[in-house]
């Protein structure tokens, strides 16, 4: 962790930019060493406010990475005592979180974006009415953190590349109240059967994506209307992870257990 950031304050210190094999990509653009991604959107049912990663491989070679981060200027970390506003790094459906965390390996094969499930965020413990209610609080719609988040080639350490994400809530006059949209997704199994039964306050056009531990998609189901229950094809014991996606958006991530 720490060659990485040594890594990325020699990139800084020296003012170039790297020509680079592997690059973060933001709303389909490619961001350079020191790009900083504004996080504001407030997923109510979570209490988070999430990044979907995506990484490039501009090359005709598969290559392996590894993606870490740091969380600094946490708003909320001193007055919840390490409990409070927390980031979680997801690759491939394998979490991790705290102030600072290093993923597995994963392999962006040649000339594609990652395929994988790959998200972070920001998740408020704030959000909870009871913790702020006994802190004298109300819903913190000023939550603020940074994160330092960086790219590297595990063969090839001089190809990598960083981007601060700032999570801010209160950016772009954003608001909870403004936020909140009723999604409500479970998936869960009943039987021998996996079940997604859904409730939404909007129309949209939305998918629910399964992938399993490797990153492959093993389910695609459209959710139509804005209620209902859907049986998901049959699916092998294991843990996966169900995406809602949104108008082509990535919305919420959980984990199943099909025993």
């Amino acid at each position: 962790m720490k060659k990485f950031l040594l890594l990325a304050a020699v990139a800084v210190g020296a003012l170039t930019v790297q020509a680079q094999s592997v690059q973060f990509v933001y709303e389909g653009e490619a961001l350079e060493n020191g790009a900083e991604v504004v996080v504001s959107e407030f997923v109510a049912e979570d209490g988070e406010m999430p990044w979907h990663a995506s990484f490039r491989n501009n090359t005709n070679r598969d290559v392996e990475l590894k993606m870490s981060f740091v969380c600094y200027d946490n708003k909320y970390k001193d007055l919840f005592m390490g409990m409070g506003d927390a980031v979680t790094m997801c690759v491939g459906g394998q979490c991790m979180g705290g102030e600072s965390a290093e993923s597995p390996a994963f392999v962006v094969p040649a000339n594609t974006e990652t395929a994988l499930d790959l998200h972070t965020a920001l998740t408020l413990m704030s959000n909870n009415p009871e913790v702020m209610a006994s802190l004298g609080l109300t819903v913190c719609d000023d939550a603020y953190a940074k994160v330092d988040y960086t790219l590297v080639n595990t063969q090839n350490e001089d190809d990598f590349t960083y981007v601060t994400v700032v999570y801010d809530l209160a950016a772009g006059a954003h608001s909870v109240e403004g936020t909140l949209v009723s999604r409500e997704v479970n998936v869960f199994q009943r039987g021998e059967n996996v079940v997604c039964n859904f409730t939404f306050d909007a129309a949209a056009n939305r998918t629910v994506e399964v992938i399993n531990i490797v990153g492959a998609r093993v389910a695609s189901v459209a959710l139509n209307g804005n209620n209902g229950e859907v049986v998901l094809p049959r699916l092998a014991k294991g843990v996966y992870v169900y995406t809602l996606v949104e108008n082509g958006r990535n919305v919420k991530s959980q984990k199943i257990v099909v025993r």
